[in-house]
């Protein structure tokens, strides 16, 4: 090949590889969807359900994870906690083998729920890990102090957070992959947990008529956030719609 076209083709494909877009990785991060329930409700005290779930745009193979739930001991007492133990398992079917019950501390003002979860199936391909892109880690629901109303976005009031499950010993790893690399300074944590009044299906603090409207389109859609569930009864349907419609 001639010298000189042969030159012309690497700096081609260097300016071509030079003007490319980058193709980023998508990073894993944690949310937390939690929903109130004002007094006078159909499902009788007011309360707060939360759920953490692992978003993981790019199904990366989880073995293990680990989340702290923080909240307000001022305002939320007696958590009811649980884990996943469908998608989060050891043994050869859910739930498994028993480990590590999620630890709640209720140390005021700052409650905490930890759960360490992990996943390892003997029968099926035990490097396969959990894939989902959207994979539920717990649940925590408290039974609210007072009786007041409330209204938008709460956060502050409960005190809502999320952060790494352990943080010591300083060889503990939360969020591991198939490849036994650790991956806990690349979970994201860093977006705001919602915690609205349960219908307010956008969560944008308003029950208004694009609620019932998102209920009614995402029906047949798994795993909703909580807050989806209007009328508390653990299954989003028709009666959600109404529930969410009757708060307008």
């Amino acid at each position: 090949m001639d010298s000189r076209k042969s030159l012309t083709m690497v700096l081609a494909a260097f300016l071509i590889a030079l003007f490319l877009p980058a193709v980023a990785m998508a990073v894993p991060s944690v949310s937390v969807e939690c929903a109130y329930t004002n007094p006078g409700a159909t499902d009788n005290a007011p309360d707060l359900e939360c759920e953490v779930y692992l978003i993981n745009p790019d199904e990366v193979g989880f073995i293990s994870a680990g989340v702290a739930l923080h909240y307000n001991t001022d305002a939320l007492v007696t958590p009811t906690v649980t884990k996943n133990t469908t998608d989060w398992y050891l043994g050869t079917d859910p739930p498994g083998a028993t480990y590590m019950a999620p630890e709640v501390t209720e140390t005021a003002p700052d409650g905490l729920v930890v759960y360490i979860l992990g996943r390892y199936d003997s029968d099926a391909d035990p490097d396969t890990g959990v894939t989902a892109t959207r994979v539920l880690l717990g649940t925590a629901k408290f039974a609210r102090k007072t009786n007041d109303i409330l209204t938008g976005n709460q956060q502050a009031y409960f005190g809502i957070s999320a952060a790494l499950g352990r943080t010591t010993p300083a060889s503990f790893v939360n969020f591991v992959n198939t490849a036994g690399g650790s991956l806990d300074v690349d979970v994201d944590f860093s977006g705001a947990p919602k915690v609205v009044q349960r219908g307010d299906a956008n969560a944008d603090g308003i029950i208004d008529i694009g609620d019932p409207r998102e209920i009614g389109m995402n029906i047949s859609t798994p795993n909703l956030p909580v807050y989806y569930d209007c009328n508390a009864d653990g299954i989003v349907d028709i009666g959600d719609v109404r529930c969410a419609a009757g708060k307008i």
